[in-house]
């Protein structure tokens, strides 16, 4: 875009960077350079936080790193939230405070108001992840940055995991212990197969596997266009993934590769998935006795007592929702089960509405939907960020449709409410449409730069002028030349398809220069 057309009317200036930043680089590479990051220190501190093994109390409430980091940013991005610096309010922002403030007002009409700071650590748990994807994720160059951050936690754990999976021996803790609280593995967390189930920096072998396959479709697609790397990344995370031992984590996984495949396979055709999956389901609601979840729950485990178990978890716990329906039974309360049964309870959505209920579980399944539909029906975005969306969707597909199976809690919950949030500037056309590729001059030269800035917003296009004598396109000595009786071209105006370009009226033929446009370097 040259600089008359920046400067022209139907535009807010902006300053394109030089052509030397982008030489070189994929197109996913320039999509986040057209954008400035809102808080990359304060992303990554969160990102950065999530695997430490340490944990302290105060007052009785146990509070790790993430959990502090929460505490001191929750009021901030709230108020960021809802002045309009993150976009537009969307439904699934109205949502999650309600179902934030349902949790709290169940939690205190169980545990009574001394419980007051379990109840914010909770909802500090998941409102304030999610608030942390909503507000400091906001464009291209925000998300991409968070994979990256990812990916390094990724690959600083990888050598430690490595040594807990032959050994059994977490450093990790190992070095924490010796200042803070740490976690501890039970007996039924170590060793299975013969490998030790790794654990590394979280609480549990489960949450190492559900941190890592969140992360498996996403780098996958932020490499997209290479890949080699793409493959390599994933089958990274996939072993990672793998060395928890967990099989929901693994399950997850092979979901998310078994997406990948049906789109590369497909070229994007998801509407046949969807009607097939729809129709596998209705049958077996109609022909089989046990249903769709049943049959989900008894098959997506190793081994046959798991199953059993989790069987017979679902049975009791969905008839202690029908027996506390509006307020649950809180975050302590005991459920009627048999005593062979643990209560341990395998099913994130069942823990949810055991708690808090059925408005509890429909505001975050309603909270969810309506993100995850906002997020597939837009329409502004390049060929590069339609890629990384799926890649997001697809992770998230995968990890909810496995979470029946799993519960995940603590600081790996609010990681998980972060990626949600972190999600959502797909869905803003304003947002979306400025983190334009750059596409290459009309006179071949070398990209010259990208015009992309969240301020930019596409006007109507002006009413047609007489073109029938060559003209000046409008600089900002527009309104000398008004003056001086040339009147000036339309600027050059955007259709709806995101790469589509207008020449101006009066196009110079081939080897014919441009008139009044001997300076037309980008800035």
């Amino acid at each position: 875009m040259n600089r008359s057309t920046i400067s022209s009317p139907a535009f807010a200036p902006v300053r394109a960077p030089r052509a030397p930043l982008l030489a070189g680089k994929t197109a996913g590479e320039m999509v986040a350079t057209a954008a400035t990051a809102t808080a990359p220190l304060l992303l990554m501190l969160f990102v950065f936080s999530i695997p430490i093994p340490a944990y302290f109390f105060i007052g009785g409430t146990r509070l790790t790193f993430t959990r502090v980091l929460l505490l001191l940013l929750f009021i901030p991005l709230m108020i960021r939230l809802f002045t309009g610096k993150a976009g537009r309010i969307r439904a699934i922002d109205i949502l999650m405070f309600l179902f934030s403030a349902w949790m709290a007002i169940t939690l205190l009409y169980h545990e009574g108001m001394s419980r007051i700071p379990l109840a914010g650590a909770t909802v500090m748990e998941i409102l304030g992840g999610y608030l942390v994807g909503r507000t400091l994720v906001r464009n291209a160059t925000d998300y991409r940055l968070l994979l990256r951050c990812l990916l390094i936690v990724l690959l600083v754990l990888l050598p430690f995991a490595v040594l807990e999976f032959y050994t059994n021996k977490n450093l990790l803790r190992d070095l924490m212990a010796s200042v803070f609280n740490s976690y501890y593995k039970s007996p039924s967390q170590t060793w299975r197969e013969g490998y030790a189930r790794v654990a590394s920096g979280f609480e549990h072998p489960i949450l190492f596997g559900l941190f890592c396959v969140i992360t498996l479709a996403p780098l996958f697609y932020l490499h997209r266009d290479k890949l080699f790397r793409a493959v390599c990344l994933a089958a990274l995370v996939f072993a990672m993934t793998y060395m928890s031992l967990s099989s929901a984590p693994l399950i997850a996984a092979g979901l998310s590769v078994a997406l990948i495949g049906w789109d590369y396979v497909t070229k994007g055709k998801w509407k046949p998935l969807i009607w097939v999956i729809s129709v596998v389901f209705v049958f077996l609601s109609l022909a089989s006795n046990r249903g769709p979840i049943r049959i989900l729950i008894d098959n997506l485990t190793f081994n046959a007592h798991t199953a059993y178990t989790r069987i017979w978890t679902y049975e009791y716990g969905s008839a202690e929702v029908m027996r506390n329906p509006i307020m649950g039974i809180g975050l302590t309360g005991d459920w009627q089960r048999p005593g062979w049964l643990t209560g341990s309870v395998d099913n994130f959505w069942l823990v949810i509405a055991m708690r808090y209920g059925l408005p509890g579980i429909i505001m975050l399944a309603l909270a969810l939907g309506m993100g995850i539909r906002a997020v597939t029906r837009a329409k502004n975005l390049s060929p590069t960020e339609a890629n990384w969306r799926t890649g997001y969707v697809i992770s998230l597909t995968g990890l909810f449709f496995t979470l029946a199976t799993v519960h995940i809690w603590g600081d790996v919950a609010s990681f998980l409410m972060c990626f949600v949030g972190a999600g959502m500037w797909f869905a803003n056309p304003r947002l979306a449409a400025t983190a334009q590729e750059p596409v290459s001059a009309p006179s071949g030269r070398a990209a010259r730069g990208v015009t992309s800035s969240s301020d930019v917003e596409p006007q109507e296009a002006a009413p047609a002028r007489d073109t029938s004598s060559r003209g000046l396109p409008t600089t900002r000595f527009a309104q000398f030349h008004e003056r001086a009786g040339i009147q000036p071209q339309p600027p050059s105006i955007r259709t709806s398809a995101p790469f589509s370009r207008t020449r101006h009226a009066a196009e110079p033929g081939p080897g014919r220069k441009r008139p009044g446009n001997t300076n037309n370097r980008s800035e």
